[in-house]
C-alpha cells in the first residue's frame, strides 16, 4: 500500500478527498427556486421572447436595458442582435413551455421555461401570498397570475432543462421507507404546506407524524397543455411524496424514490416537441 492510500485511510469519517467529490453529509436539498441569475422587470422578458426593437420599448427601466445590453441580446441603442433573433426564431417555431410552482410556509413562486431547438429561456416569479391558504396552491381553476414585478431570469441551453428541474424540487439521494400515508382530505394537506405550525392528525401513526414534522414544499411540473402535470411534496430527509386524490376524497402521499422521480422529469422533457424523438 503506497503512502497515497495510507493517508486516505487515515482521514476521519466524512473526510473529502480534493478529487472534487461533493459532499453528500447533508442529503437533503432544499427546493432550489433561484434558477434565475439576472432580474428584470416582467414586461422587459419580451424583448428575450418576442424581440422587437425599439418600437417596442415603452416603460422599461434603464437598468433593463443596461441589462440586456451587457448580456448581448440588444445592442446600445436596444436593436436585437443576431443572437436574439436566432433565440426568437427557435421559439416561435416551437413555442414549448414548461410549467414550474413551488409553495410551502413564504407562500408560491411560479415559473416558466420557454424551450427552443437548443436554446430555453427560463423565468422565476416572486413569492406570493395565496389569497386563501386553505386553497390548494396547484389547483389548475385559474392559478396565480404571471407577475407584474421583477422576474429572475436565464437563457440555457436546453440540455440543462432536466437539472434544473431537478434543482426545482431539490432532488437529493434522501430515500424514503414510508408507507403510503393517507390523509383525511386535500384541504388538510394544503394547510400543512402553507403553516407548517398546521397540528398533526389525531389519528396520525408514527410514520405520518415523523413526515409532518418536517418542511415541506408541493412543487409541481408541467407542459403548457397539462397533458403532463407531476405534482410532489419534497419533505426534507423524508424524501419526495406523490399526493394521490382517492375515490373517497382522501388524499394519499406515496412515497417516490429520488430517481425515480428524475424518471419522471425525463419523460416531461421528452414531451416537448423540440425533443420528443431525442434523448436528454
Amino acid at each position: 500500500m503506497n503512502g497515497e492510500a495510507m493517508n486516505a485511510l487515515a482521514e476521519p469519517e466524512g473526510y473529502l478527498t480534493e478529487w472534487g467529490a461533493e459532499d453528500l453529509r447533508p442529503l437533503q436539498r432544499r427546493p432550489d427556486q433561484k434558477i434565475g441569475v439576472f432580474r428584470l422587470r416582467a414586461g422587459a422578458v419580451r424583448h428575450l421572447l418576442q424581440p422587437s426593437g425599439l418600437e417596442g420599448w415603452t416603460d422599461e427601466r434603464q437598468a433593463d436595458r443596461d441589462e440586456l445590453a451587457a448580456r448581448g441580446w440588444t445592442n446600445e441603442d436596444g436593436e436585437p442582435t443576431a443572437k436574439a433573433v436566432e433565440l426568437d426564431r427557435q421559439l416561435r417555431a416551437h413555442g414549448d413551455v414548461l410549467h414550474l410552482s413551488a409553495a410551502d410556509a413564504s407562500g408560491v413562486v411560479q415559473g416558466w421555461i420557454h424551450c427552443g431547438a437548443d436554446q430555453a429561456v427560463v423565468i422565476v416569479g416572486p413569492t406570493q401570498r395565496p389569497s386563501n391558504v386553505a386553497q390548494n396552491p396547484f389547483s389548475r381553476q385559474g392559478g396565480l397570475p404571471e407577475p407584474q414585478a421583477d422576474v429572475m431570469v436565464d437563457v440555457v441551453s436546453l440540455d440543462a432543462v432536466p437539472l434544473l428541474l431537478a434543482r426545482w424540487g431539490g432532488l437529493s439521494p434522501a430515500w424514503s421507507d414510508l408507507e403510503p400515508l393517507t390523509l383525511v382530505d386535500t384541504d388538510v394537506l394544503s394547510r400543512r404546506v402553507a403553516d407548517a405550525s398546521e397540528p398533526a392528525l389525531p389519528e396520525a401513526d408514527a410514520d405520518l407524524a415523523r413526515l409532518w414534522e418536517r418542511p415541506w414544499t408541493w412543487w409541481s411540473v408541467a407542459t403548457a397543455s397539462r397533458e403532463v402535470d407531476l405534482q410532489y411534496i419534497n419533505a426534507a430527509d423524508c424524501g419526495q411524496f406523490m399526493p394521490r386524490r382517492n375515490d373517497d376524497g382522501t388524499t394519499a402521499l406515496m412515497a417516490r424514490p429520488c430517481n425515480l422521480v428524475w424518471g419522471d422529469l425525463q419523460v416531461v422533457c421528452r414531451r416537448l416537441p423540440s425533443r420528443s424523438d431525442e434523448d436528454w
